[in-house]
């Protein structure tokens, strides 16, 4: 039997799974569908694929502007602070809007068609000079040259200590061919702003890296412990060497805030402020401080980390950590400074308030392949008030 092709509620669902349970209604008919025919379950397997449905979502996106239409309902604000909704409104309303993009960017791919014809076109037509983030990083060599990797094709890049450099469909990796094993070298991938990258360690470890981050690791790892340095965000998914414990060391403010030990596989790690986030999502990692605290994380648990503080939080918002892993904003909760901050990180652009920052609070989630003249237009269905100058925008009262 061949493929069948599923309707708009299946649609929903395949695209729901990927993220969050089902009903047993929901799971009965997913459940009937993969058991239709291989190709449906083959289908199924390619369309949750995180890779995958992110670049779908980033196509769908730059091709329809019209996006930003709805954009009323992908984020709103909450103008008045004294207005809290309840949080059960709350988390059925972030579902119901990541459902939804998650909808519009699979549309693409189910009906294989292209954009609907009635689409708006925007009334400027200057080529917009700011753009959303792509694939791409720089690799600093232990001696200090450095290679961008944006616009490379694949193949080595790189040989150092015997050891192959190579750049594959955006990802670098590192085949050991022959190590010298008296001296040991360092290399440092750096995500300027605009840009995400996936890095495999010569141990096999996966890191993405999110804008604005950076790690630095050696080209080999010593027997006893495998160590790597990190700013910004990154997230990973830890290979299991014996007896070789995965360290990773948190550098915020010009100074050393702490350490997180691999006891698991994958967690995010966000420190980008002056405290840092470890996030777990499977396994089990210890994390310190500079107050010489330490505390083990169970999965689906955060450590939060500075200089001078340690503390758990038992239930994070898990959908807006690993949001940026999945091709999406998740603006949940979150206020003016901090949406502004995360757009200015993946937009490239440079943000500026003209007398203080609005009270504004976001909820919802929005593509990271939108378009700027999409986000400007969210922006003003949210009701911040700015105004534009070349890669600047300027946030007024």
């Amino acid at each position: 039997m061949g493929m069948e092709y599923p309707d708009k509620e299946l649609a929903i669902i395949i695209l729901k799974s990927a993220y969050t349970s089902l009903t047993q209604e929901e799971q009965d008919k997913l459940s009937a569908w993969l058991n239709g025919s291989a190709a449906n379950r083959t289908k199924y397997q390619e369309l949750i694929d995180s890779e995958q449905l992110r670049l779908k979502m980033a196509q769908y996106a730059r091709r329809n502007d019209h996006e930003a239409l709805h954009l009323q309902t992908i984020l709103r604000s909450v103008n008045n602070k004294a207005r809290v909704y309840p949080i059960n409104i709350v988390r059925k309303y972030r579902w119901a809007v990541a459902i939804m993009v998650l909808m519009l960017a699979g549309a693409w791919w189910l009906t294989r068609n292209n954009p609907p014809a009635n689409t708006i076109a925007i009334t400027d037509q200057k080529p917009a000079p700011v753009v959303p983030g792509k694939t791409g990083a720089v690799l600093m060599l232990d001696d200090g040259s450095q290679i961008v990797l944006d616009s490379m094709g694949n193949g080595v890049v790189a040989t150092q200590q015997g050891t192959l450099i190579q750049l594959k469909d955006g990802q670098l990796a590192y085949d050991k061919t022959g190590i010298d094993e008296e001296m040991l070298a360092y290399n440092t991938l750096v995500t300027p702003k605009g840009r995400e990258f996936k890095l495999v360690l010569p141990d096999g470890t996966a890191a993405w890296l999110n804008s604005g981050s950076s790690i630095r690791y050696p080209v080999r790892f010593h027997a006893k412990e495998r160590l790597v340095y990190i700013t910004g965000e990154v997230y990973f998914e830890v290979a299991h060497v014996k007896n070789s414990p995965f360290l990773v060391k948190v550098n915020i403010s010009a100074g050393e805030a702490g350490t997180v030990e691999v006891l698991g596989t994958q967690f995010n790690i966000n420190a980008y402020e002056n405290v840092y986030r470890t996030t777990l999502l499977e396994g089990r990692v210890k994390v310190s401080s500079g107050t010489n605290r330490e505390l083990y994380l169970q999965p689906n648990q955060q450590a939060i980390a500075s200089p001078n503080q340690l503390i758990i939080d038992h239930s994070p918002n898990i959908d807006k950590v690993m949001a940026w892993r999945r091709g999406f904003f998740n603006f949940d909760n979150a206020g003016l400074e901090e949406v502004m901050q995360q757009l200015a990180r993946w937009y490239d652009i440079e943000v500026e308030y003209q007398s203080g920052i609005p009270d504004i609070t976001f909820a919802g989630a929005l593509s990271r392949g939108m378009t700027w003249s999409g986000v400007l237009r969210a922006l003003e269905e949210s009701k911040v008030h700015f105004k534009t100058a070349g890669r600047k925008i300027i946030i007024l009262p």
